[in-house]
């Protein structure tokens, strides 16, 4: 009788998983055209646009890999960024993010800190983009880290902008009456896959977007785009391989079983 030992199984996986981890792959996917579309928008940008990200995430990573592809690109394109969290909870994982995988530094220790990026923390109020459309003063006085948004000195990049009508393009969880608040702006959705992913992708659909990136697979098409595989490209090579290895092992699984039952030879006392 022939005996099979699962920890082959469990260690093959493991070997895949970190496999994909590790080597700078690229899975392969193709790449959406919502994808494109956002990409391109960024790309297209005169340098030193205005750029809003609401980064309504939850700090899965379904989606703080897309964050980070999409600002990375941002700062290679010289874009002046605005973000702000719409959760209490965002604020230490979004200072975790630009530490350990853009700044290496604090935000506000940052050499190009209030030249190409501001932060405002926590923004939660109701109708804030409504509140800031004129001025964005309205609601807000200072940055997160105590700067206020009229100290050019410290935030010289706040001296060309009044209102979010001003921003050239704002990226997030996008509403539909956004459209009609900011009918010259680019509005561009990342987001998690879900509901919220179906929700943006109808906008996208309809016209009210120019783009989207939606979650794990929108970041790895992004940083394919950006030719730097790095966190969602090898998150998605790793589930691709580990989907692929279990498929295996059940079509062996299920072929050894039809032998073991009907083709086996049995033999007769």
């Amino acid at each position: 009788m022939v005996k099979f030992d699962l920890r082959v199984v469990q260690l093959i996986a493991a070997v895949l998983i970190a496999f994909a981890l590790v080597v700078p792959l690229i899975p392969p996917v193709g790449i959406g055209k919502w994808t494109q579309d956002f990409y391109n928008t960024i790309e297209g940008l005169p340098e030193g646009s205005y750029v809003l990200m609401q980064t309504g995430w939850d700090g899965s990573l379904d989606t703080r890999d897309a964050f980070i592809a999409v600002w990375r690109h941002c700062i290679l394109k010289h874009h002046k960024v605005i973000f702000w969290a719409t959760k209490a909870d965002q604020i230490p994982l979004e200072e975790e993010l630009w530490v350990m995988h853009i700044l290496g530094s604090s935000p506000d220790k940052w050499p190009l800190y209030g030249k190409e990026m501001v932060y405002l923390g926590l923004i939660e109020a109701p109708g804030a983009m409504y509140l800031m459309k004129e001025d964005i003063t309205a609601i807000v006085k200072t940055d997160y880290y105590g700067n206020s948004l009229t100290n050019y000195d410290k935030l010289p990049m706040m001296k060309g902008l009044t209102g979010i009508k001003d921003v050239d393009a704002i990226i997030g969880w996008i509403q539909t009456e956004w459209v009609y608040l900011f009918p010259d702006t680019n509005l561009l959705s990342c987001v998690w896959t879900g509901e919220f992913g179906a929700y943006n992708m109808a906008h996208y659909v309809a016209g009210i977007t120019k783009g989207g990136v939606f979650g794990l697979r929108g970041g790895a098409e992004y940083e394919i785009l950006m030719g730097k595989p790095a966190g969602a490209s090898h998150l998605l090579l790793a589930a691709t391989l580990l989907g692929g290895w279990t498929i295996i092992v059940i079509i062996l699984g299920s072929a050894y079983s039809v032998y073991s039952t009907y083709l086996k030879p049995r033999s007769v006392k």
